[in-house]
């Protein structure tokens, strides 16, 4: 399987998708469990235990400080891959709306990547 390309977006700050959603830490795209506190948990997709990087009480990633990410440079794959410009192009509105609806996603994590869309002048969100 290959690695997900890293992605360098202009978040300005914006930490919505360190919110709702465990971090899947993914050894097979270069991740080393032991460089991050971890519990065990089923992934969703696969049905099979997998280590993920778990949510403090009010759901942000533990790594999340007060000014961002705490271990930027080491930040897991999928860290470095989402994007949520991606998320909102590739991702139909009613699925999105479902996310939100169903505490899966933060609704400001959306806002983001439409306005980043708007910003460079794109305007399909998957209407």
């Amino acid at each position: 399987m290959a690695a997900p390309e890293t992605r360098i977006v202009a978040c300005g700050g914006c930490t919505a998708c360190c919110r709702n959603e465990m971090i899947l830490i993914q050894p097979e795209h270069g991740d080393r469990p032991m460089d991050y506190r971890t519990i065990v948990a089923t992934n969703p997709l696969t049905g099979a235990p997998a280590q993920f990087i778990p949510l403090t009480a009010d759901k942000a990633c533990i790594y999340l400080g007060d000014i961002g990410c705490t271990i930027w440079a080491k930040r897991p794959a999928i860290c470095r891959a989402y994007s949520c410009v991606d998320d909102v192009l590739n991702t139909p509105r009613h699925v999105r709306r479902q996310r939100v609806r169903d505490g899966q996603a933060d609704p400001k994590l959306y806002e983001r990547g439409k306005e980043l869309l708007r910003a460079h002048g794109e305007t399909n969100d998957q209407s």
